[in-house]
C-alpha cells in the first residue's frame, strides 16, 4: 500500500480516523463529555479511558452532537398573527 506520510505515532495522533470515538465509547463517556466545563478535563478522561488523543475541536463537536441528540429534529414556526413561536418535534 502506498503512503504519502510516515506511519509514526506523532502522525497517527494527528489523523482524525485514529482519534474518532466509536458510538459505544461516546455513550460510555457521555456524562464526562457533557458535564465537564474544561476541554482539557474531557481530553484527559478520554485519553485515560480509551488511549485516544482528541483535540478541543473534537470535544466541541462531540458536545454538540450529544447534547442535541442527533435523532431529534426540531422545527420552529412563527405564527404570523400572534407573533409567538411554536415548536414541533419529529422523531
Amino acid at each position: 500500500m502506498l503512503h504519502n506520510h510516515s506511519c509514526s505515532s506523532s502522525w497517527m495522533v494527528c489523523d482524525p480516523w485514529t482519534r474518532r470515538l466509536s458510538s459505544e465509547e461516546k455513550e460510555n463517556l457521555k456524562p464526562v463529555i457533557l458535564h465537564c466545563q474544561s476541554a482539557d478535563d474531557v481530553i484527559g478522561s478520554i485519553k485515560e479511558r480509551t488511549g485516544k488523543q482528541v483535540t478541543p475541536v473534537d470535544v466541541k463537536g462531540m458536545k454538540g452532537e450529544l447534547s442535541t441528540g442527533k435523532c431529534i429534529e426540531i422545527y420552529f414556526r412563527l405564527h404570523s398573527k400572534a407573533g409567538t413561536a411554536y415548536a414541533a418535534t419529529k422523531r
